[in-house]
């Protein structure tokens, strides 16, 4: 499915958050480095998942001439890019649409990344008017004739408007920016004064995460838990407060909330047979352990610093 031939080693030796290029190895990671991974596929790519030492962002080195394109695949497919729920979209979703309705002081908004649309569509459904920033042009085409969304396909930094909005919102998509700065300097020129921001990402310190990669380390593997850069869903950068925090501070937004959110509601492929136990099993033993530990999801709501 995914072709990894024309994929070439480059040093990756500085943060993209915080510019230090201090660094330790916490594990690794490639396209085989995972239970149930495809052995036969070629070439064998493996990489370091390395923390920042001054921020704690997660990040590979090597990274990947190529890795884009890779990743690309997945973010335009239509019918590989799907939530297999235990729980209904509709239900996820509110949650989400509940907080934002917490900190908002009104219901004009942009979803950046949004993919096929399904919170915007959650959006839409409790009064807001919001529009979509997704890079994807058949995901666009998608949320289009599906929700009769209004969509702009191109990145957030490309946007041009003179619309002031009263919250931004990134579920899941953060962790796929190559230069995250880009992202929150645009959020704030076109956010109102009092204009909030909502960041979602895979939580690099949940209790789940931090168990399995301490599994991996035991039984000699090696495998770090915390990214995923060679295979579904495509993570090559984490997050955690205290990297989402740095990066807040230095580009002018107040961090006013934050918390975690479960993993669970956002699905595990269904399987059939042994798999499907056992995928089954690591549902049940992860909403046990995030009853005592940081869940999958972390939750920033940040607001809008004027600028002097």
């Amino acid at each position: 499915m995914y072709d990894y031939s024309n994929l070439k080693e480059k040093p990756n030796n500085t943060c993209i958050v915080c510019m230090s290029d201090k660094q330790k190895k916490i594990g690794i990671r490639g396209n085989r480095e995972y239970f149930g991974s495809d052995k036969s596929v070629t070439p064998h790519c493996v990489t370091n998942v390395v923390e920042c030492k001054n921020c704690g962002f997660v990040y590979i080195n090597p990274t990947f001439e190529g890795i884009d394109d890779v990743e690309s695949i997945y973010y335009s497919s239509i019918d590989l890019y799907v939530y297999n729920l235990k729980k209904s979209v509709e239900d996820m979703f509110q949650k989400r649409v509940d907080i934002i309705s917490q900190h908002a002081s009104g219901k004009y908004g942009l979803d950046v990344g949004p993919g096929k649309g399904e919170f915007l569509n959650q959006l839409s459904k409790n009064g807001y008017t919001a529009e979509g920033i997704e890079p994807s042009a058949n995901f666009c085409e998608f949320a289009s004739k599906t929700f009769k969304l209004k969509m702009h396909n191109l990145t957030l930094d490309n946007f041009i408007t003179e619309n002031k909005y009263d919250f931004i919102s990134s579920l899941h998509s953060l962790e796929h920016m190559n230069n995250p700065h880009l992202f929150f300097n645009s959020a704030h020129s076109l956010l109102n004064e009092d204009g909030i921001l909502y960041i979602e990402v895979p939580n690099t310190n949940a209790a789940i995460v931090r168990i399995i990669e301490f599994i991996f380390k035991i039984i000699g593997l090696g495998w770090s838990s915390r990214l995923c850069p060679l295979h579904q869903p495509f993570h090559k950068h984490g997050y955690n407060l205290k990297s989402l925090s740095y990066i807040l501070k230095v580009n002018n937004f107040e961090l006013i909330n934050t918390f975690t959110l479960t993993g669970t509601d956002r699905g595990y492929t269904e399987y059939f047979g042994l798999k499907d136990i056992i995928s089954r099993l690591k549902y049940l033993i992860t909403e046990f352990i995030e009853i005592f530990g940081q869940k999958e999801c972390l939750v920033v709501v940040a607001k809008r610093k004027t600028v002097i």
